[in-house]
């Protein structure tokens, strides 16, 4: 049938904030929920990555459609792509995240796609189906026979595989200290060997190693300009997201984006 939508937001764009897969899903939801469609989550999703891959030229995963369709207030979810199963943690009590903009404007239809082909590139020596098929052992026996590029693609991927299952049990176990370093971690390594990072990303997160009352910060998104987030006390939040936007500008002189955030439901349809 025919519609009219009103759309509204107040996230910039371009920020790595997953606000193109966020109107992605709740435009399918709104559609389809108009429709009286009954389609799994699923394959919104995969309508969703297909719309970033074919339309928009990114070639995107799942990541972005699920979280923002499982989303649950005030948890943190895994997802297990191969399995496809997902796991809610609640977020640490009394803490939070904050996102500040790093004042670069990213593009993931360039550097992020040649990323992706250096995995998939790597995946192929090792004979793997995907990186999740190998580890680190396996990759060092194939170092030699990948582009250096595609191997260093490969270990910060692995590595970040490993780190994901290290948060899980940090969660589990009410560890955020630990959350918070394998955040530190993550971003070194987008850093140093996926190369999807920037000045004004690292400056950020260096300023939040500095920072007591932040335990771990990493790049957002797929990288290359885009946002920061931040593991802060919630005590401390609002006083830490001032003083990191007076401290960090752009170009232009002017104020940065930045907001502390709270998990929130995923999609869903609310009637009047």
């Amino acid at each position: 049938p025919g519609f009219a939508m009103l759309i509204d937001s107040e996230i910039p764009g371009s920020a790595g904030l997953s606000s193109s897969a966020a109107l992605e899903m709740s435009a399918l939801t709104a559609l389809t929920s108009l429709m009286r469609l009954d389609l799994p989550l699923i394959e919104l999703a995969k309508i969703g990555r297909h719309v970033e891959s074919a339309v928009v030229g990114a070639k995107t995963g799942l990541l972005d459609p699920l979280s923002s369709l499982l989303g649950q207030r005030d948890h943190l979810l895994g997802i297990d792509f191969t399995t496809m199963q997902t796991q809610q943690h609640a977020m640490p009590a009394g803490w939070c995240f904050v996102a500040i903009d790093s004042g670069v404007k990213h593009d993931l239809t360039r550097e992020y796609n040649d990323r992706r082909a250096s995995c998939e590139q790597a995946a192929a020596v090792m004979g793997a189906r995907t990186l999740r098929d190998g580890n680190l052992c396996l990759l060092a026996q194939h170092q030699g026979k990948m582009p250096k590029e595609a191997w260093r693609c490969a270990r910060h991927v692995i590595s970040e595989n490993e780190r994901v299952q290290q948060a899980h049990a940090a969660l589990t176990r009410g560890g955020v200290e630990v959350l918070g370093q394998l955040m530190f971690d993550s971003h070194a390594s987008s850093r140093d060997d996926f190369c999807n990072s920037c000045d004004e990303l690292d400056e950020l997160v260096a300023y939040a190693e500095q920072d007591q009352r932040c335990v771990g910060a990493r790049l957002s998104g797929g990288g290359f300009g885009g946002i920061t987030i931040h593991l802060v006390r919630e005590a401390d939040a609002e006083g830490y997201l001032d003083e990191a936007l007076h401290a960090f500008r752009d170009v232009s002189g002017a104020k940065r984006w930045g907001a502390v955030c709270r998990i929130d439901d995923g999609a869903r349809v609310e009637h009047p």
